[in-house]
């Protein structure tokens, strides 16, 4: 059986610039992953998107209440709305920097049945760039 080769668009970038660099690198990687059969798997993203929705719906109804009855009777869950808010985003915080970390690509192949996780980083006033591909 014979494997089509696939060769991904050209990257332009500027090169001085390590963090267009980065970026340029990122996006490419993530084009090559994704035309070798990965299918990109959202899941960091949906973790932060459903706790911010949950802040956001917890401050809605906290509007809501609010606006129609005086702020005497609607404090107490003013206080707990942004006390939810605040956690979810605290959350949110926690989760990308101890889960997600410098994650920009998490892919799963169904024909091989095999994951991939690519990250990347650099450092402030280094010019090295750091690559981690995780199977």
């Amino acid at each position: 059986m014979v494997e089509a080769t696939v060769s991904p668009a050209k990257v332009m970038a500027n090169t001085s610039s390590v963090s267009e660099l980065k970026s340029a690198c990122d996006k490419g990687l993530k084009e090559l992953l994704t035309a070798r059969g990965y299918e990109e798997m959202h899941t960091h993203t949906d973790v932060k998107l459903v706790l911010g929705y949950i802040g956001v719906v917890f401050c809605a109804i906290d509007f809501a209440y609010s606006w129609k009855y005086p702020f005497d009777q609607t404090k107490w869950f003013s206080y707990i709305s942004v006390s939810v808010y605040a956690l979810a985003s605290a959350l949110a915080l926690v989760y990308s920097y101890v889960v997600q970390r410098d994650t920009f690509f998490v892919g799963y192949n169904k024909a091989k049945g095999h994951i991939v996780s690519a990250g990347s980083c650099t450092r402030r006033n280094e010019p090295t760039y750091r690559l981690t591909l995780t199977t």
